[in-house]
């Protein structure tokens, strides 16, 4: 409305956009990786060991949700600090310059605590959840990238999270780029690792287990061959010696014959 207002009291406007609303830098890498919630810890740590971490800011929704993240990356053996809106002052600028410093090489932050966040060489940004709101997602990731430089952003995404991804990937009219999901697959009670296992002993149709020599809803040809075979063996050895081997066909007709028939009543 305010444009359409502004086009028809104007007289050859210039339009002066800084960046359009949830436009992402293209200088981030993005990803997202579908994962279990509960496999979130160990795939955490694994990216942040990695060698080209340089510094990274982990984001949650909550502020419990940072300190947890803190506490467990600390057990972990990656020094991490806490930042969100309970801090004091004091110790909100005191994790910032030990991150800057490089004292402290990962932050977890909240949404609202980041805000304030402009730290030159951020080279990841890591959602260890998806934010409520799809135009926090763009605010993260704009950690990282900054002054012409490149950066990496990594989304953890649970099942219980696709609402949130999809909101993100229509608000910046792109889908993230698929990442590393092997976590998900071999997560201990993930339903994707359930329905692996489920197919990996579920016997194929016409194909049973070695205890029960193969036999299935369809007996394979080779089994069907081997009984013929058999059969055949069977009627040449029941004949007298020195006859030929009768055909299977041959010994149905025979016994077909051989059998009373029933008189009409």
């Amino acid at each position: 409305e305010v444009e359409a207002l502004a086009a028809g009291l104007m007289t050859e406007p210039v339009r002066v956009e800084v960046a359009r609303s949830g436009q992402t830098v293209q200088r981030i890498e993005q990803s997202v990786e579908l994962i279990e919630h509960t496999a979130k810890r160990a795939r955490l740590a694994e990216i942040l060991s990695g060698a080209a971490v340089e510094r990274a800011i982990v984001f949650t929704r909550t502020k419990r949700g940072a300190d947890r993240v803190a506490r467990n990356l600390g057990t972990d053996g990656i020094a991490a600090a806490a930042i969100h809106g309970d801090k004091s002052q004091v110790a909100r600028q005191k994790a910032l310059a030990a991150f800057r410093s490089g004292v402290t090489r990962v932050l977890v932050a909240s949404d609202i605590a980041a805000r304030g966040i402009d730290v030159p060489g951020i080279s990841h940004v890591v959602q260890f959840e998806m934010p409520d709101e799809p135009e926090a997602y763009v605010h993260r990731i704009g950690r990282t990238g900054r002054n012409g430089e490149t950066g990496v952003a990594i989304a953890l995404c649970s099942p219980e999270e696709r609402d949130k991804l999809r909101a993100v990937e229509k608000l910046t009219r792109q889908r993230l780029a698929p990442g590393d999901d092997r976590a998900a697959d071999k997560a201990p009670g993930s339903r994707s690792g359930r329905r692996r296992s489920a197919r990996r002993k579920a016997p194929a149709v016409g194909q049973g287990s070695a205890k029960n020599g193969g036999a299935g809803t369809e007996a394979p040809a080779r089994t069907r061959a081997a009984a013929a075979k058999d059969t055949t063996e069977k009627a040449a050895a029941a004949g007298q010696g020195g006859e030929a081997p009768v055909s299977l066909e041959a010994e149905r007709t025979r016994r077909r014959r051989r059998r009373p028939r029933r008189r009409a009543a």
